[in-house]
């Protein structure tokens, strides 16, 4: 599962009310400056928390290559949010919708896809560096 916050929305409290919900802390890649991401477990779910970059004609959210190093970037179409029923969840999505899907899946986004690769299977997705070892 995957949640996306604008960076200006950061707080220290959302850690600990993520773990207060019964997650683990798996790893916190990247920097508030530059693709800050966390991630979650409990039991078999994952949570990645996105932050999430605004520039004048896209935002960005990025992540790293664990084995690598190297840094990506996911640019989406800004967008505003609006609610939505999932599963009998009451949840927000990016609106309108559309942009957001086909920017990240392409325009056959309904084809089912047997491999996806992270870094390669998403139009939307670019290298942006690497990140020192250290």
């Amino acid at each position: 599962m995957d949640i996306e916050i604008p960076i200006q929305d950061y707080s220290a409290s959302i850690l600990p009310a993520i773990l207060k919900a019964g997650f683990e802390l798996v790893r916190v890649d990247g920097e508030l400056s530059d693709g800050y991401q966390m991630v979650f477990r409990a039991h078999t779910i994952m949570l990645d928390v996105y932050f999430v970059y605004e520039e004048k004609t896209h935002t960005w959210a990025g992540s790293i290559h664990q084995q690598t190093g190297d840094k990506y970037r996911f640019v989406l179409p800004k967008s505003d949010t609006c609610w939505t029923d999932f599963m009998g969840c009451r949840v927000r999505i990016p609106c309108p919708t559309l942009p957001y899907i086909t920017a990240s899946y392409g325009e056959n986004w309904n084809t089912s896809v047997k491999q996806w690769n992270w870094t390669l299977s998403g139009s939307n997705v670019y290298k942006n560096g690497m990140w020192p070892n250290e």
